[in-house]
C-alpha cells in the first residue's frame, strides 16, 4: 500500500477508462491531506474495486 501513494506510481497495467496518468494524483492528494493534519486510507476488495477515504480535523 505504501507504494500506491508514491510519486510516479502506476499500479494498473490497463487504465479503466483509457485515461492517461502521470502517477502523481494520489501522492499529491496524500500530501495535501497530511498537511491539514488528516489521514488517507485505502481498502481493496478483489473483484469489487478500491475505496479511498480521508479524514481532516475540524478547524
Amino acid at each position: 500500500k505504501a507504494r500506491l501513494f508514491g510519486s510516479f506510481q502506476k499500479l494498473s497495467a490497463k487504465p479503466t477508462g483509457g485515461e492517461k496518468s502521470t502517477g502523481l494524483g494520489l501522492a499529491i492528494t496524500k500530501k495535501i491531506i497530511e498537511a491539514h493534519g488528516g489521514t488517507l486510507g485505502v481498502e481493496t476488495r478483489l473483484g469489487s474495486g478500491t475505496t479511498f477515504s480521508f479524514s481532516i480535523p475540524a478547524a
